[in-house]
């Protein structure tokens, strides 16, 4: 059952990560200001899940200096 679960988990990551990967190379990252709080950190999550933060990270890097991502922020 362990095991069916973490296969139907990937499966909804993996569909997610489709998802967001799309999002992206139409509207860049998903900020505030163009999708709100706290949908904004969505994508975040779904990057962060999918264990694809080496691949976005300068995305998500400059999102988190303009303030659009709040779990982003650097100083």
């Amino acid at each position: 059952m362990i095991k069916q679960f973490w296969n139907y988990a990937h499966k909804i990551d993996s569909a997610n990560m489709i998802k967001v990967e799309k999002i992206i190379s139409q509207y860049g990252y998903p900020g505030k200001t163009l999708v709100g709080e706290p949908a904004n950190l969505a994508v975040f999550y779904v990057v962060q899940h999918a264990g694809k933060i080496p691949k976005f990270y300068p995305l998500i890097e400059e999102a988190g200096k303009k303030g659009s991502c709040l779990l982003c922020m650097w100083p």
